[in-house]
Protein backbone atom coordinates (compact mmCIF):
# COMPACT_ATOMS: atom_id res chain seq x y z
CA UNK A 1 0.00 0.00 0.00
CA UNK A 2 1.43 3.41 -0.85
CA UNK A 3 2.31 5.69 2.07
CA UNK A 4 -0.35 8.33 2.75
CA UNK A 5 -0.86 10.67 5.67
CA UNK A 6 -4.28 10.75 7.39
CA UNK A 7 -6.47 13.30 5.67
CA UNK A 8 -4.53 13.33 2.41
CA UNK A 9 -6.56 12.93 -0.78
CA UNK A 10 -7.31 9.39 -1.99
CA UNK A 11 -6.38 8.21 -5.42
CA UNK A 12 -9.28 6.78 -7.43
CA UNK A 13 -8.03 3.18 -7.39
CA UNK A 14 -6.77 3.16 -3.80
CA UNK A 15 -7.86 0.67 -1.13
CA UNK A 16 -8.95 1.97 2.27
CA UNK A 17 -8.07 -0.41 5.10
CA UNK A 18 -9.94 0.14 8.37
CA UNK A 19 -9.18 -1.90 11.48
CA UNK A 20 -11.59 -2.10 14.43
CA UNK A 21 -10.10 -3.52 17.64
CA UNK A 22 -13.13 -4.06 19.88
CA UNK A 23 -14.06 -7.08 22.02
CA UNK A 24 -17.80 -6.37 22.09
CA UNK A 25 -18.95 -7.75 18.76
CA UNK A 26 -22.24 -5.80 18.74
CA UNK A 27 -20.35 -2.50 19.02
CA UNK A 28 -17.81 -3.54 16.39
CA UNK A 29 -20.52 -4.59 13.94
CA UNK A 30 -22.55 -1.43 14.54
CA UNK A 31 -19.45 0.69 13.92
CA UNK A 32 -18.61 -1.33 10.81
CA UNK A 33 -22.15 -0.82 9.49
CA UNK A 34 -21.96 2.92 10.10
CA UNK A 35 -18.61 3.07 8.33
CA UNK A 36 -19.93 1.13 5.34
CA UNK A 37 -22.97 3.42 5.15
CA UNK A 38 -20.82 6.54 5.52
CA UNK A 39 -18.31 5.43 2.91
CA UNK A 40 -20.65 4.39 0.17
CA UNK A 41 -19.74 3.58 -3.43
CA UNK A 42 -20.67 7.10 -4.51
CA UNK A 43 -18.10 8.65 -2.18
CA UNK A 44 -15.00 7.43 -3.98
CA UNK A 45 -14.04 4.90 -6.59
CA UNK A 46 -11.91 2.98 -4.15
CA UNK A 47 -12.42 -0.23 -2.22
CA UNK A 48 -12.98 -0.31 1.54
CA UNK A 49 -11.82 -3.22 3.67
CA UNK A 50 -13.02 -3.30 7.29
CA UNK A 51 -11.44 -5.86 9.59
CA UNK A 52 -12.60 -6.56 13.14
CA UNK A 53 -10.28 -8.03 15.78
CA UNK A 54 -11.40 -8.72 19.34
CA UNK A 55 -8.13 -8.64 21.31
CA UNK A 56 -5.06 -6.42 21.37
CA UNK A 57 -2.89 -9.37 20.37
CA UNK A 58 -5.03 -10.01 17.27
CA UNK A 59 -5.18 -6.29 16.48
CA UNK A 60 -1.41 -5.87 16.61
CA UNK A 61 -0.99 -8.97 14.43
CA UNK A 62 -3.41 -7.47 11.89
CA UNK A 63 -1.41 -4.22 11.87
CA UNK A 64 1.77 -6.24 11.22
CA UNK A 65 0.11 -7.84 8.19
CA UNK A 66 -1.11 -4.59 6.62
CA UNK A 67 -0.89 -0.98 7.78
CA UNK A 68 -4.42 0.39 8.27
CA UNK A 69 -5.45 3.86 7.14
CA UNK A 70 -7.79 4.16 10.10
CA UNK A 71 -7.88 2.27 13.42
CA UNK A 72 -10.63 2.22 16.02
CA UNK A 73 -9.19 0.86 19.27
CA UNK A 74 -11.11 0.04 22.44
CA UNK A 75 -9.26 0.93 25.61
CA UNK A 76 -10.95 -1.88 27.55
CA UNK A 77 -9.97 -5.15 25.89
CA UNK A 78 -9.76 -8.60 27.57
CA UNK A 79 -5.98 -8.78 27.12
CA UNK A 80 -5.07 -5.09 27.46
CA UNK A 81 -6.61 -2.18 29.29
CA UNK A 82 -6.22 1.58 29.48
CA UNK A 83 -4.63 4.38 27.52
CA UNK A 84 -1.69 2.10 26.80
CA UNK A 85 -3.87 0.38 24.18
CA UNK A 86 -3.73 3.59 22.16
CA UNK A 87 0.02 3.88 22.75
CA UNK A 88 0.63 0.31 21.54
CA UNK A 89 -1.37 0.86 18.36
CA UNK A 90 0.30 4.24 17.70
CA UNK A 91 3.69 2.57 18.13
CA UNK A 92 2.85 0.06 15.38
CA UNK A 93 1.22 2.48 12.93
CA UNK A 94 2.48 6.02 13.32
CA UNK A 95 0.90 7.26 10.07
CA UNK A 96 -2.60 5.90 10.67
CA UNK A 97 -5.56 7.90 11.94
CA UNK A 98 -6.65 6.48 15.32
CA UNK A 99 -10.01 6.85 17.04
CA UNK A 100 -10.33 5.65 20.64
CA UNK A 101 -13.41 3.69 21.76
CA UNK A 102 -14.17 4.11 25.46
CA UNK A 103 -16.97 2.70 27.57
CA UNK A 104 -16.89 5.82 29.77
CA UNK A 105 -14.87 9.00 29.51
CA UNK A 106 -13.67 9.81 33.02
CA UNK A 107 -11.88 13.10 33.78
CA UNK A 108 -8.58 11.24 34.13
CA UNK A 109 -9.06 9.50 30.77
CA UNK A 110 -10.00 12.80 29.09
CA UNK A 111 -6.76 14.33 30.40
CA UNK A 112 -4.68 11.37 29.20
CA UNK A 113 -6.30 11.48 25.76
CA UNK A 114 -5.79 15.23 25.45
CA UNK A 115 -2.04 14.67 25.75
CA UNK A 116 -1.95 12.32 22.74
CA UNK A 117 -2.36 12.78 19.02
CA UNK A 118 -5.72 11.13 18.36
CA UNK A 119 -8.29 11.78 15.67
CA UNK A 120 -11.31 11.27 17.91
CA UNK A 121 -13.01 9.51 20.79
CA UNK A 122 -16.31 7.62 20.72
CA UNK A 123 -18.03 6.82 23.99
CA UNK A 124 -19.63 3.40 23.46
CA UNK A 125 -22.10 3.35 26.38
CA UNK A 126 -24.61 5.73 27.89
CA UNK A 127 -25.69 8.75 25.84
CA UNK A 128 -23.94 8.76 22.50
CA UNK A 129 -22.42 11.94 21.20
CA UNK A 130 -22.99 12.96 17.62
CA UNK A 131 -20.35 11.51 15.34
CA UNK A 132 -20.92 12.32 11.67
CA UNK A 133 -19.37 9.36 9.87
CA UNK A 134 -20.06 10.62 6.37
CA UNK A 135 -17.91 13.74 6.83
CA UNK A 136 -15.65 13.04 9.80
CA UNK A 137 -14.45 9.60 8.68
CA UNK A 138 -14.23 10.80 5.11
CA UNK A 139 -11.93 13.59 6.23
CA UNK A 140 -9.74 11.16 8.21
CA UNK A 141 -9.16 8.93 5.19
CA UNK A 142 -9.00 11.68 2.56
CA UNK A 143 -12.40 11.45 0.87
CA UNK A 144 -13.68 15.01 1.37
Amino acid sequence: MPERNPGSRLESDEKIYILIIEDQLDIAKRLSGLLEAGIGPGDASCSVVIRIERTMKQGLAAISQEQPDLVFVDIGLPDAFGIHNFDRVRGKCSDSAIVVLADRLTPILRKELSQRSIEGVIETSGKKGSFDFSTRIGRLIGMD
